[in-house]
């Protein structure tokens, strides 16, 4: 009961009139804003997105002096304006943001193929071993096909992907609407590991700019160690920014790929369409590959280790509410 309390307290200080004024004021945009998207429902999830932000922070976000990056993320998943069409956190809708013509040749994109908007699948799924089952919207939900499989493991397969469309839609309690903002869909992908260097790059855009970029590998478990993540940050001119996100380490190898400025002007590019947006690549041996286009890091669940690489962080994000 004192919690929510305290989220009451936190949505009248905001000015709870005004937010719900906030569904009438957006006619004419090119794009949504949770706040439109949620309508009537908008006060509930509000309240369990500050419970899931003060879960991680143990602070209600800050909407007067918005001092953190995490601040200005938890309120761009209500006051943004992202474009729904194409929707830009579904994985297949990425490459729609890409200008093909000039950078067909020199990015990357999967394989992919059976796109279904059903939980149907192919009759045989021994056809498409070693290739990835995905979840178009969502989180963490894929896995490779396995070879050699029975009937019983077929349907085993076939149960899990109908219990990803029978799920309640991935963020949408705690403000993610991005992931219920066009049907789901599910599709299987080429499985590009051995053409991996083991490195995923994601750019900070901003209205059309780079603000910085970061270098990420993540080293499997084994015997000896515990599975392991180093970051990386950077400006955009390829230097490096001391600090790190969270609890990760700093890896020792801080150089950077060759395929940097590929990345970088196809990051330009996408980001183009966004207020902001960060633009992911999962490096290749021999060309990077474009990955997914994320609206908000970690849920805004995320910290920086100091406060030189927060302030270049929380430009990347920057919000205005004053106009709210």
């Amino acid at each position: 009961m004192q919690h929510n309390a305290r989220i009451q307290k936190t949505l009248e200080a905001f000015g709870h009139d005004a937010l719900l004024s906030c569904l009438e004021t957006s006619d004419g945009y090119d794009g949504v804003r949770g706040v439109d998207f949620y309508g009537p429902r908008f006060p509930a999830v509000y309240r369990s997105a500050i419970r899931n932000f003060s879960s991680f922070h143990g602070r209600l976000p800050d909407a007067g002096r918005l001092p953190l990056a995490a601040d200005h993320l938890f309120f761009s998943k209500f006051f943004r304006i992202f474009p729904t069409n194409p929707n830009a956190a579904s994985k297949l809708n990425a490459v729609r943001f890409l200008d093909k013509e000039r950078f067909g040749e020199k990015v990357y994109v999967p394989r992919r193929f059976f796109i279904s908007t059903t939980p149907s699948l192919p009759e045989d799924l021994s056809s498409v071993s070693g290739w990835l089952l995905k979840l178009d919207l969502g989180n963490a939900a894929q896995f490779k096909v396995p070879t050699g499989l029975g009937s019983t493991q077929q349907r085993v397969i076939r149960h899990r992907v109908e219990k990803w469309f029978a799920a309640a839609p991935y963020g949408a309690q705690w403000g993610e609407w991005w992931y219920s903002a066009s049907p789901q869909r599910v599709f299987f992908e080429e499985d590009l590991t051995d053409r991996m260097t083991g490195d995923e790059y994601q750019f900070f855009m901003k209205r059309g700019r780079c603000v910085m970029f970061k270098k990420k590998r993540i080293f499997k478990a084994t015997a000896q160690r515990r599975e392991k993540t180093v970051v990386a940050f950077y400006d955009c001119a390829g230097n490096h920014i001391p600090g790190t996100q969270s609890n990760f380490d700093v890896p020792d190898d801080l150089s950077i790929s060759s395929h940097t400025d590929v990345m970088l002007e196809t990051a330009l590019q996408i980001a183009a369409y966004f207020d902001h947006i960060r633009v992911d690549f999962i490096v290749l041996h021999d060309e990077p590959a474009l990955g997914e286009l994320t609206c908000c890091t970690m849920n805004a669940r995320i910290r920086y280790s100091n406060t030189a690489l927060e302030a270049v962080a929380r430009d990347a994000v920057r919000l205005d509410l004053s106009g709210i």
